[in-house]
């Protein structure tokens, strides 16, 4: 009949429909598929970056790190060394100063004891020795002297002269000027040994 024709007709066209639904419903969902998953490569991405930069900034802050602790360990070894090299030379001035003043004491106790060749040799060796010594012009005085009491009265003028032009403004200048003057006096150069003294009271 025509109304049931009619019917399936209607039922076939709403099948249809339905697919047609369905299909779209399908596309919709596969496009939303899609841009889902592009969204989530995009996520999946910028996770990587962040970590890539995360990762970077922990490398480039550990070698910071490591190169403030060299640093570090490096001044603290440089002071070390430097203090140990002040020590050293503390001790290396100090045992100098100490040999420095034994030897001159050994020399001034030659002349005490008579011994004034042997005075004068040391007093000599200790000048060569320690040329830069406070007591280098108390050396050269006692080498003239020891001359004087060897009655080498030219070579004790002459060992009193350098004093005298060398450390003019040392103590022992004016003490070398009248050991000159007892040397004078003792060659006979009497007018000399005046002149002398009137320089030592100028």
């Amino acid at each position: 009949s025509f109304d049931s024709r009619f019917s399936k007709v209607e039922t076939d066209v709403s099948d249809r429909r339905a697919i047609v639904d369905l299909g779209t419903q399908i596309e919709s969902a596969k496009t939303e598929m899609a841009r889902l998953r592009g969204a989530l490569e995009v996520l999946q991405n910028q996770i990587e970056q962040q970590e890539k930069r995360g990762r970077d900034l922990y490398v480039d802050l550990d070698n910071r790190l490591r190169r403030m602790e060299q640093a570090r360990a490096d001044d603290l070894k440089q002071r070390e060394e430097k203090l140990a090299q002040d020590r050293a030379q503390q001790e290396r001035v100090a045992l100098d100063a100490a040999n420095e003043t034994k030897t001159y004491e050994s020399a001034l106790n030659q002349f005490k004891l008579g011994n004034y060749q042997v005075a004068i040799t040391q007093f000599r060796g200790f000048m060569e020795q320690f040329p830069q010594s406070q007591l280098t012009p108390s050396a050269q005085y006692w080498v003239g002297n020891g001359h004087y009491a060897l009655r080498d009265y030219k070579a004790a003028i002459a060992a009193q002269e350098r004093v005298v032009a060398t450390w003019p403004d040392n103590a022992k200048a004016s003490d070398a000027m009248l050991n000159i003057a007892s040397s004078q006096a003792e060659l006979g150069d009497v007018n000399g040994a005046r002149q002398t003294l009137r320089a030592v009271v100028d």
